[in-house]
């Protein structure tokens, strides 16, 4: 067992950084200000959430974000297009925020506006589930995120971030219906043999032809839309995970047993990993279907959007609104898939 390095040498190695985060914990007590520290994995979402968050609380509060990245400024311009003050901070190679980055930022940001004039000051930390939960920046509460396709096994590898953490949130959600089933018929034979035919049937089935039983039944809000693009995807989706699931080396699983593994966390230590990269090129290839079916809801049932705007081009032969509408639904489809991209290199930088 080792011991920490500071408790060997008997030193309080982070006295330097703590004496400065609760210089700007003063600070932010003084101007009322409430400071929020967003920690993560790369990619789990804390850039997505604050977009949502900033949008969502923008009209009761006023806020500003320090954001973190080790070389690049694009998750600073994102936020920047919200509508809020951002004051990016470029790391280099450190792997977090420390106190005095943070207060480096505090100066930025005063030369643009009154900090006593804020409600919430967001700090989205450098991606990194060690350091960052070890550097405290002065906030008043540390928020951890933790994304469903990171596994279940992240607060036993990282317990300091999750142990000093004030509220953690789980994201990704919406993935989570097609991770387990996926699984389930990849590992088991009986629910593969019990599945696989009525996942057959339905995937045959073209999801367009459902929308008037989902109007009748459910109305022209935005659940029937949110159900077909679940119809239209989550069969296709299953089967392509239960599918990569099949072609886990058994050596792998094998030896996992071998090593005391017990089923589950051999499905989320050894099994999950290795088909990590392909579940997410399986979104990738199937979000285009889905935003596909966004735009057929749209044109059939919707009262605004892309769809609804080619369906009156129509009507009237306005040829130039059809073609710009098809080209603006191209490039965001291809944002889309860039993204992804993005993620999986991220996310997966080791299947590279």
């Amino acid at each position: 067992m080792h011991m920490p390095l500071e408790d060997t040498l008997g030193l309080n190695l982070l006295a330097a950084n703590q004496h400065q985060a609760e210089h700007n914990r003063e600070h932010f007590d003084a101007w009322r200000l409430l400071c929020l520290n967003v920690m993560s994995s790369p990619g789990a979402g804390k850039t997505s959430l604050l977009e949502r968050s900033l949008a969502a609380l923008a009209a009761d509060l006023q806020m500003a974000v320090l954001e973190g990245d080790m070389t690049t400024q694009l998750d600073a311009e994102r936020l920047e297009a919200v509508g809020v003050p951002v004051v990016p901070i470029t790391t280099g190679r450190a792997c977090h925020l420390d106190a005095a980055m943070v207060s480096g930022g505090l100066k930025l940001l005063k030369q643009r506006l009154d900090p006593a004039s804020l409600d919430l000051l967001w700090v989205e930390n450098v991606g990194n589930l060690v350091c960052p939960a070890e550097f405290e920046v002065g906030e008043h509460r540390k928020v951890a995120l933790l994304s469903v396709t990171e596994g279940d096994d992240k607060p036993l590898k990282y317990p300091v971030m999750f142990r000093e953490a004030h509220c953690v949130l789980i994201t990704k959600t919406d993935l989570l219906p097609y991770l387990p089933v996926g699984i389930a018929m990849g590992t088991s034979p009986v629910i593969c043999r019990l599945l696989e035919p009525l996942m057959g049937l339905i995937r045959y089935m073209p999801a367009p032809a459902f929308i008037p039983l989902l109007i009748i039944y459910f109305g022209l809000d935005e659940l029937p839309k949110v159900l077909l693009i679940f119809i239209g995807t989550f069969f296709f989706n299953t089967l392509m995970i239960m599918d990569a699931v099949k072609f886990v080396p058994r050596e792998l699983v094998e030896t996992a047993r071998t090593l005391g593994g017990r089923t589950l966390p051999i499905l989320t230590r050894v099994v999950a990993p290795f088909i990590a990269p392909e579940v997410l090129d399986t979104y990738r290839i199937n979000m285009a279907s889905a935003w596909n079916l966004v735009i057929v809801a749209e044109l059939v049932a919707a009262t605004e959007g892309l769809g609804k705007r080619i369906s009156l081009a129509q009507r009237f032969l306005r040829t130039d609104e059809i073609f710009m509408g098809l080209i603006v639904i191209g490039l965001i489809g291809l944002l889309i898939d860039l993204g992804f991209r993005a993620l999986m290199r991220r996310a997966c930088s080791w299947a590279n």
